[in-house]
């Protein structure tokens, strides 16, 4: 039960960024990064989206198939996508100097909550011996250095592969 509440958490938040991503008409998909469409039109959807993610980062330890597994990096992964969240909503009153700090406390926590759900997936990969759910897990890492060497204009893209390739293996592990 707890795995299904959990994978629809994953797929909504899919849905919603296909959703927003096909409503907003303002933004260019491959040079706005998803947290781009957190404010504006289908922002409060967006934002229901990332906070559906959060919930299901939390309760992912919980829901695989194997137990036993910390918290930490998912929790870790999920309060820095809360912060990817405020900051964006922030931004929309900050003066000058503060959109300089928030835009930097949002880059830091989008990494923080990439490397720290990464950092799981692999761990948790390894442990079960599955090697598609490893591999898929290091695939996401190697197609943000990919898109940083070879197309480093490309930094919306780049987020858009490394979040598809989470939440495939999110799909994958939980199905």
């Amino acid at each position: 039960m707890l795995t299904a509440f959990v994978m629809a958490l994953v797929v909504a938040f899919v849905v919603v960024n296909v959703y927003a991503e096909a409503m907003r008409h303002d933004l260019n998909p491959l040079k706005a990064p998803l947290s781009s469409y957190l404010t504006g039109p289908y922002g409060v959807v967006q934002s229901a989206g990332y906070v559906g993610l959060m919930l299901a980062l939390l309760l992912l330890p919980a829901a695989l198939p194997t137990t036993g597994y910390l918290f930490v990096p998912t929790d870790m992964s999920a309060i820095a996508l809360g912060g990817v969240v405020i900051t964006k909503w922030l931004q929309l009153r900050a003066t000058p100097n503060e959109h300089t700090l928030l835009e930097t406390v949002h880059v830091v926590s989008a990494g923080i909550a990439f490397a720290e759900i990464t950092v799981f997936e692999a761990w948790y990969a390894h442990d079960a011996h599955n090697q598609f759910l490893f591999n898929l897990a290091i695939a996401a890492p190697i197609s943000a250095a990919a898109f940083a060497r070879f197309a480093p204009t490309q930094t919306a893209v780049e987020e858009k592969a490394y979040t598809a390739l989470v939440t495939a293996w999110l799909l994958v592990a939980l199905g």
